[in-house]
């Protein structure tokens, strides 16, 4: 008994290990550019960044309360590999923070960019993700397409110092403006006000955008309570 035991558990975790790979969804998480530096003192905003950046691209599992696949083997990231995208990354996908974009760019692809290659995210479409500078070059166009600004803005979202936002405002303009459901974050920021932080879009492995669960939007917008900044770049 203690042996069929044994062998039970080590296959159960051998699974587990194996599962830890899997993903079933993949979000794409964008930042609202000009919130940043009033929900936190340790950001910076970027010169020439867009009105909304990148995130990150991430490889996840559709109930968003259990662990997201991370860290999959693959190969070392390389700066050189994208350096023809450098152009494009500091407008759409550069840090915040002060460690630099090469950090950033190295996190990413090493926690989230190898998963994606390894579930062959888009796979026999002319957007596979097969090695890094694909994972950049795809997410930022998948990014680009979804044009958030512009979105908010013909549902009459448009930033503002004074005005303020609900948080269905929010999510209906984004629901309307790409057919699919998306979800948001806020942060609180250091004068007690609520900001809108991020947007997260969700993708198939075909890279076709889908609806999030109303389960992920419940769970990501639990900070967006009462009046939403959203402003406008300096």
């Amino acid at each position: 008994m203690k042996l069929t035991l044994a062998v039970v558990l080590v296959a159960c975790f051998v699974a587990s290990v194996f599962a830890s790979d899997d993903y079933d969804l993949i979000i794409l998480v964008g930042f609202a550019a000009a919130d940043q530096t009033s929900i936190s003192s340790q950001t910076h905003l970027p010169d020439g960044v867009a009105p909304f950046s990148i995130h990150g691209f991430w490889p996840t599992v559709s109930n968003p309360k259990i662990h997201s696949p991370s860290d999959c083997s693959g190969p070392y990231f390389s700066e050189s590999a994208i350096e023809d995208l450098s152009s494009e990354l500091r407008t759409y996908w550069p840090t915040y923070m002060s460690k630099g974009d090469e950090s950033f760019h190295e996190h990413e692809y090493t926690k989230h960019g190898r998963c994606a290659i390894k579930g062959k995210a888009g796979a026999g479409t002319d957007h596979a993700i097969t090695d890094e500078h694909s994972y950049f070059s795809v997410v930022m166009d998948l990014f680009k397409n979804l044009d958030y600004e512009n979105i908010l803005a013909k549902e009459g979202v448009t930033p503002s110092t004074t005005k303020t936002y609900e948080l269905n405002d929010i999510l209906n303009a984004l629901h309307y403006g790409t057919g699919k459901l998306c979800t948001i974050t806020c942060g609180h920021g250091r004068d007690g006000k609520i900001y809108l932080n991020t947007i997260t879009a969700c993708f198939d492995n075909n890279l076709e955008h889908q609806s999030c669960s109303l389960e992920r939007v419940h769970y990501d917008t639990y900070k967006c309570t009462g009046d939403i900044h959203y402003l406008p770049m300096p």
